[in-house]
């Protein structure tokens, strides 16, 4: 039998360590409880496609003198140099953007009338200027903008992380910038880049579906399944929940709302 004045006690070192323990166990259950969908980025060349908040990014860069394509000099502006760089930038950019699973955006008959317009969408987000002139121009175009002549008078759509829809498809699928969605007995409806003179303007976002998505808890969870036309177009078969099939007609007979798609993360293409 051991006494009580036998008994070693613990060194404050030894709390301190299973405190610090305690605490990256804690900290490792709360990520893994919150972390729940992975974005989906192209990272490119020419700048980044960002499917996860449905934006295209580049960085223009201009200096004070540059050489011409002709082998003379420019004295335009390092800023308005940077500003037509980026143009540059996102006019191959939008090129390379996913139109379906099929076609790119450039093969688009609208694209071809207007993709010189598109890239003029930009909206500057930040401007960096180097100690020997050099100006670094970051900026985004929104994916709703590059079929339209002007920016738009009208807010924009719910954030990406506050769909009114989540459409969870079960089978790998690449991300595009236009679907037709369907529901038993329900018109088609075009989901993302769509006519520009369309005036509905619903929002398509992707994310990895790797378990129950952030953002608003009201949205209505729906499985689809996947098909797949000759000409490349998508079809999602929606399954809506009996209970929600009242609330999905109203959303669908709205012109505004947003979209979160989630492919599987594992066999993605």
């Amino acid at each position: 039998m051991i006494s009580r004045t036998n008994r070693q006690r613990p060194s404050s070192g030894n709390k301190l360590f299973r405190c610090l323990l305690l605490g990256a166990v804690a900290l490792s259950a709360l990520l893994a409880t919150t972390v729940h969908a992975a974005p989906i980025e192209q990272r490119l060349e020419e700048g980044v496609i960002d499917w996860s908040r449905a934006e295209l990014r580049t960085v223009g860069v201009g200096t004070p003198r540059i050489l011409s394509p002709t082998g003379g000099v420019t004295d335009d502006s390092p800023r308005e140099l940077a500003r037509k760089d980026a143009e540059r930038r996102l006019e191959k950019l939008v090129g390379r953007l996913r139109w379906n699973q099929k076609d790119r955006l450039s093969q688009h008959p609208l694209w071809l009338q207007r993709g010189n317009e598109a890239a003029k969408q930009l909206r500057a987000t930040a401007l960096q200027r180097g100690s020997d002139g050099t100006v670094h121009l970051h900026v985004v175009v929104p994916m709703s903008q590059l079929m339209k002549r002007t920016q738009p008078t009208s807010p924009d759509l719910d954030a990406p992380a506050n769909p009114k829809l989540w459409i969870r498809v079960k089978a790998p699928l690449r991300p595009c910038a236009q679907l037709t969605t369907q529901h038993q007995g329900e018109p088609e409806l075009t989901v993302g880049l769509g006519d520009p003179v369309n005036t509905e303007r619903r929002g398509l976002y992707w994310q990895y579906d790797t378990g129950a998505p952030s953002g608003d808890a009201d949205a209505i969870l729906i499985d689809a399944t996947v098909s797949e036309s000759p000409s490349g177009s998508v079809r999602l078969t929606l399954s809506v929940p009996e209970d929600e099939v009242v609330r999905y007609r109203e959303i669908a007979r709205t012109a505004d709302y947003t979209i979160l798609i989630t492919p599987p993360q594992k066999g993605r293409p």
